[in-house]
């Protein structure tokens, strides 16, 4: 079976092992492609997007997700090992699908980390779409508070979407016709992973877990990452050497880069 979900970050002619980036809440595979450009030498890197989104599988919960997306893994490399990437809110997706590969039997290399922690929303929040509220905002630099949020939660999607693009449009931003329906997709996608998230219980693992964070941060959304391995948990951060920036774009790319190649991609 073919997946829109699965693709090709890099052009590695002749690799000896594949590496597997999970999409960020929402979608989005963009801060791998330093890492994908760097290593084609030696490995493949293939992103795994968002189900709902290209592949149109609707998820309840963050075992579903990992389910899905050690399909479309499989569909490249059939057994172990697995190297795994996770950058963001894709942390614990990356974290769950190598548990899902562990429960098949099959053996992970290791799983790596960026920033590893969702903290988008707050946990306690039992509302369906008012977490959006400070998500857009920081994600688009807009102000959404003209959307009446309490209204979205009768009305439902249809209603929130009509809204959303009224922020965008007064805005400047032009869009086409085209768009809602992807703007659509991307307020379910959330919508579904944040759900996922909060009813997420991270296993113990026995696979070789490496961390690289920019600072460690107590969030109030989920701080998802205290769990216990059999395998080693290495903390490959540490927060003097970053600037106040993403540890994936330069001038930490370079700091991140040089970790991943000493430790993990060796």
């Amino acid at each position: 079976m073919t997946y829109n979900s699965l693709i090709e970050l890099n052009e590695a002619l002749r690799p000896i092992k594949n590496v597997f980036c999970l999409h960020t809440a929402g979608g989005g595979l963009e801060a791998y492609k330093g890492l994908a450009e760097y290593f084609s030498d030696k490995y493949k890197f293939y992103g795994v997007e968002e189900p709902f989104i290209f592949d149109g599988f609707e998820y309840q919960s963050m075992q579903e997700i990992a389910k899905h997306h050690v399909k479309v893994i499989k569909t490249v490399q059939n057994s172990g090992p697995y190297i795994v990437f996770g950058y963001c809110s894709g942390g614990p997706i990356a974290h769950e699908v190598a548990h899902q590969l562990r429960l098949q039997g099959e053996t992970v290399e290791s799983v790596c980390t960026f920033n590893r922690r969702v903290f988008w929303y707050e946990a306690t929040d039992k509302t369906k779409y008012f977490f959006l509220k400070s998500y857009l905002a920081a994600k688009y630099g807009m102000n959404f508070d003209s959307i009446d949020w309490e209204l979205c939660e009768v009305e439902g999607i249809d209603y929130l979407v009509n809204a959303v693009i009224q922020v965008f449009t007064a805005h400047g931003v032009n869009l086409q016709e085209s768009d809602f329906g992807w703007i659509k997709q991307v307020l379910i996608s959330l919508t579904l992973m944040k759900n996922a998230c909060v009813n997420y219980t991270v296993s113990d693992v026995d696979f070789d877990v490496y961390q690289l964070d920019k600072e460690v941060i107590e969030t109030k959304g989920v701080y998802w990452c205290n769990f216990k391995s059999t395998g080693s948990i290495t903390l490959l951060s540490d927060p003097s050497y970053y600037e106040k920036m993403d540890i994936l774009i330069e001038p930490n790319f370079s700091i991140t880069r040089k970790k991943v190649e000493d430790f993990i991609l060796k």
